[in-house]
């Protein structure tokens, strides 16, 4: 089995589509969760995907949410986590293409507090 964690909009064929039910992007994933907290047992995944995700939980939340994905990871299975590139950022920005707020909310993504979906 694979995951895509935090998948919004983009499912990923042959994955496992996790997020939240009310996603930002109103799309419902294949498993509706706080994926801090997965409902699969341990060592049975072989692949995590995390594009995009990792960096809207604060950082306290950060070692547990690793630990949680290592759990249902097998030995030897694969996290593949993508973040914000600065250099992309400061591109975004000088280009002056995309709306200020989406290209500073790589840099400011929610640090000063946890982030719970609405329920």
């Amino acid at each position: 089995m694979r995951l895509n964690l935090g998948c919004g909009s983009v499912k990923f064929q042959g994955y496992i589509n996790c997020d939240y039910p009310k996603n930002f992007y109103h799309v419902l994933p294949d498993v509706a969760c706080d994926i801090r907290t997965l409902p699969f047992r341990d060592n049975c995944i072989e692949r995590i995907e995390a594009i995009h995700c990792f960096e809207h939980f604060h950082f306290s939340e950060a070692l547990t949410t690793l630990q949680e994905w290592k759990r249902v990871l097998i030995s030897g299975g694969i996290l593949v986590m993508e973040m914000p590139d600065l250099y992309k950022i400061i591109a975004h920005i000088q280009s002056k293409k995309a709306p200020i707020e989406w290209t500073l909310g790589g840099l400011y993504v929610d640090c000063l507090k946890p982030q719970y979906p609405e329920q």
